[in-house]
């Protein structure tokens, strides 16, 4: 009799599992479902774009920095000292009227 029971409620209990499995895979669907139509919505970019963006950008300012060098070294060599660094525009003071 016990044996029974104990091999009913075994049963019971591995369908309790695979059902609670199945939920949650289903969850997971309907969750990444949503929030991939949510992405198409707002148009928003793909990790894959982002990440090529960042590796674009990183290489651009290497290539900024290598560049900025040479001109610096030009301008050693001429004595002219037109750095964009000393070019930065300052942000236009204001005056009270009065």
């Amino acid at each position: 009799m016990k044996e029974r029971l104990f091999g009913r409620l075994g049963k019971i209990g591995s369908q309790v599992f695979i059902s609670a499995t199945s939920l949650r895979q289903e969850i997971e669907a309907l969750s990444v479902e949503r929030l991939e139509r949510l992405s198409r919505r707002l148009n928003l970019a793909r990790r894959a774009e982002v990440e090529s963006l960042q590796a674009i950008i990183k290489e651009m300012r290497k290539v900024q920095e290598e560049l900025r060098a040479r001109v610096e070294a030009l301008e050693g060599k001429k004595g002219v000292n037109t750095s964009l660094r000393n070019k930065a525009k300052k942000p236009p003071s204001k005056v009270r009227a009065k």
